[in-house]
């Protein structure tokens, strides 16, 4: 008398079949989940400003990654990485540069041949004849704090205000009154460096 059940014979019998029809399962399973969290944003990864959904520039999405380079038209080379997502050195930089400011050779010189981490707040894609370049507020990594590279640059110099990026977009654009309170902040940290601001506090001091 065979004290195992049919149903446990059975089960022994196809035991390797049960077991590649799991593991077979649990590959889709696999595959399902990589390409569903590759469509979620803390895991997407883009490889060019071309890439970005217009309704991202149009919510003023945050993008993380590292400034690995400076381009020859001067534009910053950025990486993408998602939070999420290891860094890729193989990965495709895209072009991208300061809104509302115009970077000074000082400016760029300290992040050559450089990695450092950043956040870029997206504001406009701008089309150039040798492809698009992403437009934004960036914030460089400094220790243990994101930095307003822009702000920064004009304080010590070494960027001057471009007005011309807030006429180009036009008052239709999504971001029109944030960029315009953007500018009128760079107009006046460039106005503190100035002979006004020296003045100024001089007329301060001889007040008191």
């Amino acid at each position: 008398h065979n004290p195992r059940g049919p149903v446990q014979q059975w089960l022994d019998s196809h035991v390797r079949l049960y077991r590649a029809a799991a593991a077979a399962t649990m590959g889709v399973l696999a595959v399902t989940a990589v390409v569903l969290l590759r469509r979620w944003a803390p895991f997407y990864r883009f490889r060019s400003a071309a890439d970005i959904p217009p309704a991202w520039v149009a919510q003023g999405r945050v993008l993380r990654g590292r400034i690995v380079g400076i381009g020859p038209d001067g534009a910053l080379l950025f990486r993408h990485r998602p939070l999420l997502l290891p860094h890729s050195a193989r990965q495709a930089a895209m072009r991208v540069r300061p809104f509302g400011v115009t970077p000074l050779h000082n400016a760029l010189a300290p992040l050559k041949g450089r990695n450092t981490a950043c956040k870029i707040e997206l504001l406009h894609v701008e089309m150039a004849v040798d492809g698009p370049i992403l437009v934004g507020n960036i914030r460089l990594r400094m220790g243990l704090r994101y930095d307003d590279w822009a702000r920064t640059c004009v304080r010590t110099g070494t960027a001057r205000v471009d007005v011309d990026d807030l006429y180009a977009l036009g008052p239709t654009w999504p971001h029109a009154l944030t960029a315009r309170a953007r500018i009128d902040g760079l107009l006046a940290a460039q106005d503190d460096t100035g002979i006004r601001s020296f003045v100024r506090r001089l007329l301060g001091r001889l007040g008191r």
